[in-house]
């Protein structure tokens, strides 16, 4: 129970988590099929939702309509998708969108594919089309197809810096007191969880790679968890030639806080005309 005597579940609990989730997808979302390898992160779905909303919202902001973007005209690239797809199950779903998914993890890769083939025979199915990345430090390069052009880009990067502080956070919630009731939930193997640099260098590596596929979308993303990692990134977006705009976008789930850093190449008098072109007409 919560502190405050209503029933809850054990968010620290990895088990339990994908349990919810797995409720929560066939009873939100119509994805009954959905199943995660032991071991891989579990993302909670609100959390995630939440993203794929602000991106809703900005592509509506740059629509200058009233109205939210949905259906297939519209195109995503989540980066680093991982064996739960959530960003590509959750956009296809509520919004209708396709979607490019990338993941540099062959048992991830898999994965994802079986959950395309999983819900393939659902009565709206998906477009979503997962390209494995061999190269691990080629973020985004290589997974756009030569004149392919998205609408945003997202992803949720890893957010330790090495194994010993990933093994280092876990070993800290799980002696502490409060560990049953934590909001943190580290479960997930070494692709989902740590890179060198940690999310930071990351985000900077996409934000370089960016530049090269300035032309083939319109709103660049990440999802940054740390709020003190974020002048360092916007430091290296203030740095890129060609940027036009750089958004944060504070986000909030319960006691967890997070946000989302957002850039375009696209200047703001074409937002309207880009949309149009792609969606609108």
């Amino acid at each position: 129970q919560s502190k405050g005597g209503r029933d809850t579940i054990n968010f620290a609990d990895a088990a339990a988590v994908r349990a919810l989730n797995t409720a929560l997808l066939a009873s939100d979302y119509g994805i009954s099929n959905w199943s995660l390898p032991d071991g891989k992160l579990c993302p909670p779905v609100p959390g995630r939702a939440d993203y794929l909303h602000h991106i809703a919202d900005t592509l509506r902001e740059s629509s200058g309509v009233a109205s939210l973007p949905t259906g297939r005209r519209i195109v995503g690239c989540d980066i680093g998708t991982g064996a739960s797809l959530i960003y590509p199950l959750l956009g296809a779903a509520a919004y209708g969108w396709r979607f490019v998914a990338s993941e540099s993890d062959s048992g991830s890769f898999a994965a994802a594919q079986a959950l395309i083939s999983a819900n393939a025979q659902r009565e709206a199915s998906f477009d979503i089309d997962v390209r494995f990345q061999a190269a691990h430090l080629n973020v985004l390069t290589g997974v756009l197809n030569e004149g392919e052009t998205i609408d945003f880009c997202m992803c949720n990067p890893p957010f330790f810096a090495s194994a010993g502080a990933r093994t280092a956070a876990t070993t800290s919630r799980t002696s502490s007191a409060s560990a049953t009731k934590g909001s943190n939930n580290f479960a997930g193997d070494a692709s989902e969880l740590w890179c060198e640099g940690g999310e930071t260098r990351f985000i900077q590596r996409l934000a370089e790679q960016s530049g090269q596929a300035s032309t083939q979308c319109l709103w660049f993303s990440s999802l940054v968890s740390r709020s003190d990692n974020l002048p360092r990134i916007h430091k290296t977006l203030e740095n890129m030639r060609g940027i036009q705009d750089i958004k944060v976008i504070p986000m909030a789930q319960g006691s967890k806080s997070s946000q989302i850093i957002l850039w375009t190449y696209v200047e703001k008098r074409q937002h309207a005309q880009w949309c149009q072109e792609r969606w609108l007409q």
